[in-house]
């Protein structure tokens, strides 16, 4: 654990996160998966008070195919550039039954 209530278990290479391991952030999100050089890189999943993403990660930002599901019910499951979904895609929302399937810039 650090000082910051981070505490983060899997394994280290040159003192940072390196390969598989679990992270629990101070607000307890929790990331689980792929990092490289202390970052999310690869296939993970992030659990947050609002939301769940399972899909790609580089430089610690969704990039690459994902499914984020929102509190509310609203789910994007698409290819995502720098944390916003971009590309092809759909958004479903649960609760009212809306939906598109399109393309995001």
């Amino acid at each position: 654990p650090r000082g910051d209530g981070i505490v983060y278990e899997g394994s280290f290479v040159d003192g940072e996160m390196e390969g598989q391991g679990r992270r629990t952030y101070w607000n307890d999100a929790v990331y689980e998966g792929s990092f490289h050089r202390g970052e999310r890189h690869g296939h993970g999943v992030m659990i947050t008070t609002d939301e769940r993403y399972e899909g790609e990660w580089a430089d610690n930002k969704r990039n690459g195919y994902g499914k984020l599901i929102l509190a509310t019910g609203e789910r994007i499951e698409a290819f995502f550039v720098d944390h916003r979904p971009h590309g092809r895609g759909q958004w479903i929302c649960e609760t009212t039954g809306c939906q598109y399937d399109g393309e995001w810039e």
